[in-house]
């Protein structure tokens, strides 16, 4: 694989595909991190990375401003369908992140607001069944109504979360917490 590296002169709101573009192997030992930040040469890197399957096509690309990830990163499968679109302001997870498989129907949407999980986040097998449904509160603590199933529609989990209690089917043995325990007297 090969990465392709675009060097930008702009600010991190007008970023866009650069005009100059410089590639360099993957393992470029001129990349690496430092105190969470992207560097080239020893200089917080400002650009897009693009990295290429053996057939040149483009497998990701992730934007970076000063050496922090910024934008919207993306990869695809060799055949060309998108397979993950992820937001990123300043280094931390921002906004609805996607994921599909390789025949095009949804793996995932999460949401985040600088790195902290919040809202409703839905996972999907391959067939499209739905896997998960988790919601989260704005601290990215579980809260509310939580879901699972199997790959053939069945439900294996169905519970809500209030003030920090687990209440319906948990679908697995053992599932109950140390709180709970204590405070239902039930033994595991």
């Amino acid at each position: 694989m090969l990465i392709f590296v675009g060097l930008l002169g702009c600010q991190p709101a007008q970023i866009s595909i650069p005009d100059k573009v410089i590639e360099v192997a993957k393992n470029d030992s001129a990349f690496r991190f430092q105190n969470g930040l992207l560097l080239y040469k020893n200089e917080p890197f400002s650009g897009y990375i693009l990295v290429r399957f053996p057939s040149q096509k483009i497998h990701s690309k992730e934007g970076y401003w000063q050496g922090r990830a910024e934008g919207i990163h993306r990869k695809w499968y060799e055949n060309g369908q998108l397979a993950e679109q992820r937001t990123y302001h300043s280094n931390h997870k921002n906004g609805l992140h996607k994921g599909w498989w390789p025949n095009g129907i949804p793996k995932f949407d999460y949401r985040f607001s600088e790195d902290v999980a919040t809202g409703t986040h839905h996972e999907w097998f391959e067939n499209g069944q739905m896997y998960s449904l988790s919601t989260y509160n704005n601290e990215g603590q579980p809260e509310g109504k939580q879901q699972m199933w199997y790959v053939d529609g069945q439900i294996k989990a169905n519970y809500v979360i209030q003030n920090g209690r687990r209440f319906g089917l948990l679908g697995a043995k053992g599932c109950m917490g140390e709180n709970e325990r204590e405070t239902t007297s039930i033994k595991i």
